[in-house]
């Protein structure tokens, strides 16, 4: 016999009260600088799944909020660090930052001028001599 067209047999929480519960308990393993990946609960599309079906339940401004506030307390802890306030390594949290918060070693951009393409590296490692300048460089010609 088929499923009651409309059940909801197959959602993990059933209820507004267990979909809030569930989007609280997620938004607390972000603050805790922790990726959506490795929650334990429920994957990615789970929660994008929930978020889209039940707004109220899993809304989207305390999600946001949340990821903020893991990020904020990450690049505090370095931060810290960095003003000796407490030990950390410091190689092991740029690498956290270059995967949480998307930062990166330098950033390239590629502008015209005059019809011409040029390519700036702004700061960080280029993978070129690094004792040379390293913005208004030409591409090309």
């Amino acid at each position: 016999m088929a499923a009651p067209k409309g059940n909801n047999y197959n959602k993990k929480w059933k209820t507004a009260e267990e979909r809030k519960k569930a989007c609280a308990r997620f938004c607390e393993h972000l603050r805790k600088g922790l990726s959506w990946q490795h929650y334990p609960d429920a994957d990615e599309n789970t929660i994008y799944a929930y978020m889209k079906e039940f707004p109220d339940d899993f809304r989207t401004e305390d999600i946001k909020s949340a990821e903020r506030e893991g990020l904020l307390l990450l690049e505090k802890a370095g931060v810290s660090g960095a003003l000796g306030e407490r030990k950390i390594d410091t190689k092991a949290w740029q690498f956290i930052m270059m995967n949480r918060a998307n930062w990166s070693l330098s950033k390239k951009e590629d502008i015209t001028s005059g019809g011409e393409k040029l390519s700036y590296t702004w700061g960080g490692f280029s993978g070129e001599d690094d004792s040379k300048p390293k913005g208004g460089k030409k591409k090309g010609k």
